[in-house]
């Protein structure tokens, strides 16, 4: 596991050395007592692989389980914010509390992933995320400012799926998995937000224009800032939007080239509340057989 996770960082980024918190990630995966099935059967990537980088940005930025596979879902949560809080970035003990609450007796796809931001060019500057998995009732549990935004504006069948935190930023960032709708459904939602004129981004920097998007699954997601900023951005997975030309991605996302043995996943469209332009991002995996057992993907949780 680590060979391919060490080769993915080595052609994405030109690192030869894991940073020290994806090196630590990794070597809290590597202690399961199921290796057979460590490198194939996460939610987090189509692969079932569980480490994704995502590139298209200045820094090096990744997500990870965290813990292996024989762990339960339903304990994924507290490990997470234990690692949180072991490098000085917990998440307030009330939204952690509220998670608790909201995960207790549920269903769950996944629990919790921890998401890191490391730059290799400043030793000792990084950041850590939590997501966990919420259920689809809006607005999410335990989140006060967010229960302000208007919901009730997104299309019908809209659902929430994940909430990420950010400690280190005081953000927060609700994931939602919309319906199968034209992306000029959103509009209400989006002039609501701060961001009317988003979508026309969206039409002059991704090929085809929202045409592109129109009749796909994607995903939302709504971020909070502490000085209460919103941010928005889409999401959806690299294989349905540009399934004949990967090309076109290539062309989207810096870094990304057409080299390597990755595995493309979620495609970010990250929205510019002026429509001046459009952030692209993409996360990638290595590219291993397809996995063992729990057949999702990332696209099925965030999307």
């Amino acid at each position: 596991m680590r060979s391919a996770i060490e080769r993915l960082v080595r052609e994405a980024t030109g690192l030869h050395v894991l940073p020290p918190l994806l090196d630590a990630a990794v070597s809290r995966l590597e202690q399961s007592t199921w290796p057979e099935a460590v490198t194939r059967w996460s939610r987090l990537t189509p692969s079932g692989f569980p480490v994704e980088l995502t590139i298209g940005g200045d820094a090096l930025r990744w997500t990870a389980e965290a813990a292996p596979p024989e762990v339960a879902d339903s304990a994924r949560l507290d490990l997470a914010v234990a690692i949180l809080a072991a490098h000085g970035q917990a998440p307030d003990p009330a939204l952690a509390d509220a998670l608790r609450h909201a995960q207790a007796g549920a269903d769950l796809r996944f629990g919790a992933w921890i998401g890191g931001r490391e730059s290799p060019a400043r030793a000792g500057a990084f950041r850590l995320k939590l997501y966990a998995e919420i259920p689809p009732a809006f607005p999410p549990p335990g989140l006060s400012a967010p229960s302000s935004f208007p919901w009730r504006l997104l299309p019908y069948g809209a659902r929430a799926r994940m909430l990420g935190v950010e400690p280190a930023r005081g953000r927060t960032e609700v994931y939602v998995r919309l319906p199968a709708v034209d992306p000029l459904a959103l509009l209400p939602f989006m002039y609501a937000t701060g961001h009317g004129a988003a979508l026309g981004g969206v039409e002059r920097g991704l090929a085809d224009g929202l045409g592109r998007l129109r009749g796909r699954r994607l995903g939302l997601s709504v971020a909070r800032e502490s000085d209460g900023a919103t941010e928005l951005a889409l999401f959806a997975s690299a294989r349905t939007l540009f399934p004949a030309e990967p090309a076109m991605l290539a062309a989207l996302v810096r870094g990304l080239g057409d080299g390597g043995t990755w595995r493309v996943g979620l495609v970010t469209l990250g929205l510019d509340p002026e429509g001046r332009g459009l952030r692209t991002t993409v996360g990638i995996s290595p590219g291993m057989s397809p996995r063992h057992g729990r057949a999702c993907g990332a696209t099925s949780v965030a999307v």
